[in-house]
């Protein structure tokens, strides 16, 4: 029988396989690369996919390239949002364009997408439909951190949390659904689980984004990056959006002043923006969203079938551990 494991005993293996990589890169980027890849990190992307794979009662050896392949992606993807971002701290350590410079940060980036589509193209079986969906996930990313810069411009009667999710469906929650449809293709399952799989990881993702939103201005030391670092720039969030909807014409005023003035001290900015978040309640709100969403995810698990219990209860316990999260 094969051997079922938990996410705790993954990471090593995911950790291990990173090394590997890492110890192939012999090249001007390869210290950029080793800089991004072992920045502490919780490999949610890569557990998906093998946790997702051993609901079938597949050995995760057998597609530990992909999972790396996966880590690799998104890791390119932190590097160049850290620099349309101008975050100098990714996960408490200073960002790669931050230590070397842009030029650089650009570059090992765009190695490490190189590096990860070929990942996917050593699955010699299914290879084709691979490298199509992964092409897929990097379009939509790219098109949601384009999404999401020019909400930024936006007026705030223009953006409404319909069009928010449309964007972090797109930036975000493709990923994750990508993440257990490549673990459900992999394994071989049902075009049906797969699907289902992909839903999930899209509920997912979403749930992630909000509470990402969330502990940016209501987290803590550990998140690992500057806090109310959205409010800083801008980024209109999803509490932004339900701030601007709930609030009355004294606070909206107050919030519009805020975010079209960019010479102002950022503290000040922070705290006058976070005392209207807290009149409308607005960490309460966002976790209600988040609770809708969770209800979504365990109701759609009843639709996938043949799956092993003891994978499915440790894919559900990793999940716990995300919606929890506080960092």
């Amino acid at each position: 029988m094969k051997k079922i494991i938990n996410h705790q005993a993954i990471l090593p293996i995911i950790d291990q396989g990173i090394q590997t990589y890492l110890t192939k890169q012999q090249h001007p980027l390869a210290l950029p690369i080793q800089h991004a890849m072992t920045t502490p990190g919780k490999r949610i992307r890569p557990l998906l996919l093998l946790l997702t794979y051993q609901l079938f009662q597949q050995p995760i050896q057998d597609v530990i390239d992909i999972s790396i392949g996966i880590e690799i992606l998104h890791n390119f993807t932190l590097i160049h949002d850290d620099i349309m971002d101008h975050s100098s701290l990714r996960r408490g350590k200073i960002t790669v364009y931050k230590k070397w410079d842009e030029a650089t940060a650009i570059l090992a980036g765009d190695m490490m997408l190189c590096h990860a589509f070929r990942h996917f193209s050593m699955e010699p079986k299914t290879c084709k439909t691979l490298l199509n969906n992964f092409c897929t996930c990097v379009e939509k990313i790219c098109k949601g951190q384009q999404q999401d810069m020019l909400l930024e411009k936006k007026k705030n009667e223009d953006i409404t949390e319909e069009i928010y999710l449309a964007m972090i469906y797109e930036k975000t929650a493709h990923f994750f659904g990508f993440c257990m449809q490549t673990g459900g293709l992999l394994a071989k399952t049902s075009t049906q689980n797969i699907h289902y799989l992909y839903q999930i990881g899209l509920q997912l993702g979403i749930i992630f984004q909000l509470q990402d939103d969330l502990l940016d201005i209501y987290g803590n030391d550990l998140v690992g990056k500057n806090i109310g670092q959205d409010i800083t720039n801008n980024k209109k969030t999803f509490l932004y959006i339900k701030a601007f909807s709930l609030a009355n014409d004294t606070q909206k005023n107050i919030l519009q002043h805020h975010f079209q003035n960019s010479s102002q001290e950022e503290s000040k900015k922070i705290k006058a923006v976070k005392t209207i978040f807290d009149q409308l309640n607005l960490a309460k709100v966002t976790q209600k969203t988040i609770d809708r969403m969770k209800h979504t995810v365990k109701m759609q698990w009843v639709k996938i079938t043949d799956i092993h219990p003891t994978a499915k209860q440790f894919l559900e316990n990793f999940m716990d551990q995300l919606f929890i999260r506080q960092k």
